[in-house]
């Protein structure tokens, strides 16, 4: 057994919930019995490091992953499905500060008073590197799908995007059916904002705020993305669509 240090370029390159999905698969291995020790302290490093906020950006939101001796009850993950191998890591593990919490569920008790709630996550921008982008209007055509089989009269739709134009869209064709996050998003499609240097404390907590919403939700329509894969792992039970591919083709 061994301990693990993550590669400069990880944590360097990688945004929110990539780097959780990351270090789940370290949980995961530790879980395993294949390391002994695991500490996460990105020392200075990393998309969301702010000097005056502390040298470890993981701990500006989730508690500290200091783990060096294996002695308490080991988790069951072996036959589980993905999806609930990585609830059982998250809960263990993964614990995201109070102040995220609450602000997920004051929101949620102001604005998702509604008989059924739609979660859309669209990523864009520069997601077209890793997957093929998604036209705007097959996430239309996914959620007539949804609104037909279910016969959904009285419903919302929360939307969380990095893109401001498919927000624009979405409000176009569903108009006072439309609920979303106070987030900054990017008006060039081509331009991430977790990758800028502008607040980069807020685009994470706006993040993780998006993401525990969506987690809330009845029924989850995504593109590729880690941050809306998460939501359906801290809520297994979740019912989603995946538009898109992971991968380029």
């Amino acid at each position: 057994m061994q301990a693990v240090t993550i590669p400069d370029w990880v944590i360097q390159e990688t945004g929110m919930f990539g780097m959780v999905n990351y270090v789940v698969s370290i949980l995961s291995a530790y879980e395993r019995n294949k390391i002994d020790e695991l500490i996460i302290d990105f020392d200075h490093r990393g998309v969301f490091y702010e000097e005056e906020r502390g040298p470890n950006w993981w701990e500006y939101y989730f508690a500290p992953i200091r783990l060096q001796q294996h002695n308490e009850r080991k988790l069951h993950l072996d036959g589980l499905p993905e999806r609930e191998a990585y609830f059982q890591l998250i809960s263990k593990y993964v614990k995201f500060k109070p102040f995220l919490i609450e602000e997920a569920n004051t929101f949620a008790r102001r604005h998702f008073q509604t008989k059924y709630l739609i979660g859309i996550h669209f990523r864009g921008t520069d997601k077209h590197i890793e997957a093929k982008r998604t036209p705007y209007i097959k996430i239309k055509h996914e959620i007539d799908r949804l609104i037909a089989k279910k016969k959904l009269r009285f419903f919302k739709i929360f939307v969380a995007t990095d893109e401001s134009a498919f927000l624009d869209f979405i409000c176009e064709k569903y108009p006072n059916r439309v609920i979303t996050a106070n987030a900054k998003r990017s008006d060039n499609r081509m331009q991430p904002l977790h990758f800028t240097d502008i607040e980069r404390f807020e685009r994470g907590k706006e993040a993780i705020i998006d993401c525990l919403l969506l987690s809330k939700c009845d029924y989850l329509i995504r593109t590729a993305s880690n941050l809306s894969a998460t939501a359906t792992f801290i809520n297994p039970k979740l019912p989603n669509h995946l538009v898109g591919y992971p991968v380029q083709y």
